[in-house]
C-alpha cells in the first residue's frame, strides 16, 4: 500500500474511532438522565450546538470534548500506540 493509500485509510479509521467516543458519550449523557439543554447550559452553548455535537454536524475539538465530558460528570482517557508497530 502506497503512502498516501495508508494516511487515508488510518484517517477513515480514526474519524470511525471519533465518532464512537462521540457515540459512547452521548450514550452516557442519556443514561444519567441529563438534557442536551442541562449540558448547554453548563457549557454556554446552546442546545443546538449540543445538537450538532452529537448528531455528526461538527467535527469536535479535544477540548471540546472535554468540556461536554466534564458537563455529564465522565472523564476521557487515551491510549497511544506506534502505528509502525504491529
Amino acid at each position: 500500500m502506497d503512502f498516501f493509500a495508508e494516511v487515508t485509510q488510518r484517517s477513515y479509521e480514526q474519524a470511525r474511532r471519533n465518532r464512537r467516543l462521540i457515540d459512547t458519550l452521548s450514550y452516557m449523557r442519556q443514561s444519567k438522565g441529563i438534557s442536551q439543554e442541562l449540558v448547554a447550559r453548563r457549557l454556554g452553548t446552546t442546545p443546538e450546538r449540543i445538537d450538532e455535537l452529537e448528531g455528526r454536524g461538527i467535527n469536535p475539538t479535544l477540548q471540546e470534548l472535554h468540556s461536554y465530558a466534564v458537563a455529564i460528570g465522565v472523564a476521557i482517557e487515551y491510549n497511544v500506540r506506534d502505528l509502525n508497530v504491529k
